[in-house]
């Protein structure tokens, strides 16, 4: 389901849908941090982002395959700027809601394959972060 409304609504739909593709619907606030807001208030276990890279790249720039919600946040406290369409892996405040929460986080491109295995939780081309528990 694609919705787009404000953010009272878009709870119940995510409850009762297997699966919501949302965007910013809250002006001043990134598009990461709602999805993870959104997703923290539906009690969705996991999230899927599909961006241009293929998935999450270290400091050295090679591409990882999985990692912990720990290093995410490190990468991101790096590479967060805090400034409109800057290009960072997810934002600080996003990688907080996703700890607090502990959700699965899935960084892909846009590959139907890809997004077809992060959807039914098979391997996928992408990167997945691990909650710690």
């Amino acid at each position: 389901m694609v919705y787009r409304g404000d953010p009272n609504g878009i709870r119940s739909e995510i409850k009762n849908s297997r699966i919501v593709i949302t965007g910013g619907i809250i002006p001043g606030i990134s598009t990461d941090t709602v999805t993870m807001l959104l997703a923290e208030s539906a009690d969705a276990t996991h999230v899927i982002n599909v961006s241009t890279p293929k998935g999450v790249y270290n400091e050295k720039g090679k591409f990882v395959d999985t990692m912990d919600i720990d290093e995410l946040l490190a990468l991101a406290m790096k590479g967060d700027t805090r400034v409109a369409r800057s290009n960072f892996v997810f934002d600080v405040i996003a990688c907080k809601i996703a700890k607090r929460s502990n959700t699965e986080l899935h960084f892909l491109d846009k590959s139907i394959e890809n997004i077809e295995g992060a959807i039914s939780r098979r391997k996928h081309g992408g990167t997945v972060i691990k909650p710690k528990h």
